[in-house]
Order: structure tokens, then sequence, then C-alpha cells
């Protein structure tokens, strides 16, 4: 495709249409249920179909448009999540290696620790977004009043309740899929 900018290109590539003729006209807008990917268009149960990567075409957490298999990044663009579903995902630190080759200074060992460090997130259906990590203390945010997610209230005595209800919601998913990483 040669479309300028991300979302369109990538419906054009899995649905074959123009982005004028499929409605992706702009990044992160939800591709139409009726405009299908060519999962669906494969129509056949000989085939056995997964996306990985970026999607920005919808609901980033959920298998839709065919994909029986799912694991589109996570990259703070809630407003497209499907409401009232938690959302249970993993978190990598994507690019650690240019980062770090580009980072000023760091102690000895940090990058190392941070490439090495694997995480799983979940986003609650009334705004929490809590991060654990096999080698970290949590994050979490309120995405209702911080959508940047500037401020960590993993630490606060407020927000204790959350910290305590989330991560049970993270480890039936570990259980679901097979995740046997010590979060």
């Amino acid at each position: 495709m040669d479309q300028a900018i991300c979302s369109p290109s990538r419906a054009g590539v899995m649905t074959g249409p123009y982005p004028h003729q499929q409605g992706a006209l702009t990044s992160n807008i939800r591709l139409p249920a009726a405009v299908p990917c060519l999962p669906e268009m494969l129509g056949d149960g000989d085939y056995r179909t997964g996306y990985i990567g970026k999607w920005h075409l919808g609901d980033e957490v959920f298998p839709q448009h065919g994909f029986a298999e799912w694991a589109a990044t996570e990259d703070g663009y809630t407003n497209w999540y499907t409401e009232g579903r938690d959302h249970v995902f993993m978190e990598w630190n994507s690019g650690a290696d240019e980062k770090a080759a580009n980072a000023k200074a760091p102690a000895a060992g940090q990058t190392t620790y941070a490439r090495g460090e694997n995480g799983r997130a979940v986003v609650s259906p009334d705004g929490w977004k809590l991060c654990i990590s096999d080698r970290d203390t949590g994050q979490l945010y309120n995405l209702t009043a911080d959508p940047g997610e500037c401020t960590n209230l993993f630490a606060s005595a407020e927000h204790k309740a959350v910290v305590a209800r989330l991560p049970r919601k993270i480890h039936v998913w570990q259980a679901n899929v097979g995740d046997k990483l010590g979060v």
C-alpha cells in the first residue's frame, strides 16, 4: 500500500480495498465490522490465523476480524477498548537495544536489567491500569484522571484495594493462556 500513515495502510493490506473504500481514512480508527479482513475471506477451517503487532484499527487486546490468535501491541489506545471487559496483556521493552544505545550514562547494568524485564498488565473497566513485572515494583495508573500515565499510584495507601484486586485478573489470564511468568 502507498498510504502515508499506518492505520489506513495496515487496513489496506488486511482487507484489500483502498482507505476510502474500507473506512480507515486516518490513524487509530475502528475498522468497520462489515469490512472483512483476510482471515474472514479465507473462510476455511484448514487455516490457523493469527495477528502479531500493532493494530490501531479497533480494540488492541481481543481477537477480531477472523483472527484466532492475537498478540497486538498495547500502547495506550484505551479509547478503542471494548467497554466492560478487562484487558490483560503482556508488556515488553520494545526497541530496548536502540534506547540503550542512545541512553545518557546509564548506571552499570541498568540497560541490561531493563531489557530482561517482562511485565503483565491489566486495564479494568473502571479505568485502572496495573502493570506488574518479574523484576520491578508495580505501576498503577488511574487512566480516567491521568490518561498520560504520569502519576504512579502503586505505593499510595489510598489505592491499596485496587492494587490488591487487579493482580488476580492477571493471574486468571495467565492460567487460561498457560503463561508461566512469575509476577
